[in-house]
């Protein structure tokens, strides 16, 4: 069954699951964008699960209100420092604070084999 744009895309580790890679992408992405680099280095790093979770659609702010996958709305891009303001984001800490008690489940507690990355 393949797996619809909200659920995490797992790539099982090729040998005994010692770690956890959690990657998050970036606006407008979701976790398939990244499936084929993790599924190329799988071979790099045999005792590690990578877990890819995809953002739910939100209203984006910065984007005139387009509904995308995004793990928070936030208001702006500008870059001239000028701060951006920032909401939505505790549906996506909860759902990524669960996939990382989950995983320290799996791993006997071992918080400290799980590793949380992301790109944007």
């Amino acid at each position: 069954m393949k797996p619809s744009q909200t659920d995490n895309l797992i790539i099982h580790p090729q040998s005994i699951h010692t770690h956890t890679l959690i990657w998050m992408h970036g606006l407008g992405d979701t976790g398939h964008g990244f499936y084929y680099l993790f599924d190329a280095l799988k071979k790099q790093i045999p005792h590690f699960k990578i877990v890819l979770p995809t953002a739910h659609s939100i209203p984006v702010t910065a984007n005139y209100g387009a509904n995308m996958p995004a793990w928070f709305n936030f208001s702006t891009f500008d870059i001239k420092g000028e701060e951006s303001e920032i909401s939505d984001i505790s549906d996506s800490v909860a759902r990524i604070s669960k996939l990382i008690d989950e995983e320290a489940k799996i791993l006997n507690g071992s918080y400290n084999r799980i590793f949380l990355g992301g790109f944007s």
